[in-house]
């Protein structure tokens, strides 16, 4: 996946996705912009990273599930 994230405001999330990225908010040290996964899945990929600086990609479906 791309480093290239798109700002927030251009990209249309479901409540669900936008309560989902803020619950990795409360548990990861540093949560970037979600970048739309592309074609016609609703999914974005949000990277988060750890205190240690390690980072992880985690999908966010339409429906909020979150997924690695």
């Amino acid at each position: 996946l791309s480093e290239r994230t798109v700002p927030m405001s251009d990209i249309t999330l479901s409540d669900k996705q936008r309560q989902a990225i803020e619950k990795l908010k409360e548990r990861h040290h540093t949560v970037h912009d979600p970048t739309p996964l592309g074609g016609s899945d609703k999914c974005v990929m949000v990277k988060v990273e750890a205190s240690n600086g390690s980072t992880m990609w985690i999908g966010i479906e339409e429906d909020g599930y979150a997924h690695s």
